[in-house]
């Protein structure tokens, strides 16, 4: 029980950090990839209460766009954000495959929704790479933590 909680805990904090860091000026060769789409895919697998993760989801977006109203990318954001958590919980899959199809799916969805011209562009394709990358490596590190809750 202890261990569930370090991983509520961890992936609140890290999902956190991660959109801060996406709203700065940090980008690898000219992308910059959504950092905070990564956390809440992760976040989705070890986060049990659905009002938390909407409450974590409302938090990311207020980041992301801290001025009023609410644009198409947020909405899409919103939207993507709550059909991952449904997705995610629903389905039998292991973390590392549902993670990495998630991010796979999820970026390529957002791309089609919001900036569907650059779907077929290299810019696309290194954020996918990119993105895919971090999942991982973010991965890598819960792993232990994962491994010791079964």
């Amino acid at each position: 029980m202890a261990n569930n909680n370090f991983l509520t805990i961890f992936c609140l904090v890290l999902t956190i950090l991660l959109a801060i860091i996406q709203v700065t000026a940090i980008s690898s060769f000219g992308i910059k990839p959504n950092l905070a789409l990564i956390g809440l895919i992760i976040s989705a697998v070890f986060i049990n209460s659905f009002w938390l993760f909407l409450c974590l989801t409302a938090v990311i977006a207020f980041i992301l766009k801290f001025q009023p109203g609410f644009d198409l990318q947020i909405m899409v954001f919103l939207l993507i954000a709550l059909i991952i958590y449904l997705l995610i919980k629903y389905s039998s899959w292991q973390p590392f495959l549902s993670i990495n199809v998630f991010v796979l799916i999820f970026t390529a969805t957002f791309y089609l929704l919001t900036s569907s011209e650059l779907i077929f562009s290299s810019i696309f394709l290194k954020e996918l790479v990119y993105n895919v990358i971090i999942a991982n490596f973010i991965l890598m590190l819960l792993w232990p933590k994962t491994k010791k809750s079964t």
